[in-house]
């Protein structure tokens, strides 16, 4: 599977060797810089320049978190938390290889570590004035 981040703030996951596309995730207001598939393939993160990380189950492409970054709004009843805060595009995402946690890294120098099961953010990490490009566990 391939996960296309696209300009127009679509995520779709694809079959790398057929080219079909299996699903598509509109969520993003803007462009996608980033994704990552979680180790087992149930979800993607994907990161913006809407200065969010969005998370989705693969299986029913529906959105579980959209992760901007502080206090806790509901994004809809049936989903968990949408976090905001700092407005600054997401330049970076990744899951942890237990697929338990995401780290996302922004345009304005901090890496957030998020849990994957609830949206809470577990750490902030700044980095200086530099703007954060990759993250990885």
């Amino acid at each position: 599977m391939l996960g296309v981040g696209c300009f127009d703030g679509q995520v779709k996951l694809v079959k790398a060797d057929t080219g079909e596309v299996c699903a598509s995730f509109q969520g993003h207001a803007g462009e996608v810089h980033c994704l990552a598939l979680s180790p087992n393939g149930d979800s993607i993160v994907s990161g913006g320049a809407d200065c969010t990380a969005q998370v989705w189950d693969v299986g029913s492409a529906v959105k579980r978190f959209e992760l901007r970054e502080s206090a806790p709004i509901p994004v809809e009843a049936r989903l968990a938390s949408t976090l905001v805060g700092t407005n600054a595009a997401v330049q970076s995402v990744c899951f942890s290889p237990s697929g338990h946690k995401v780290a996302t890294g922004s345009e304005h120098g901090f890496v957030r570590i998020w849990s994957a099961e609830t949206g809470e953010q577990q750490h902030l990490i700044p980095c200086g004035s530099s703007k954060v490009r990759a993250v990885a566990f």
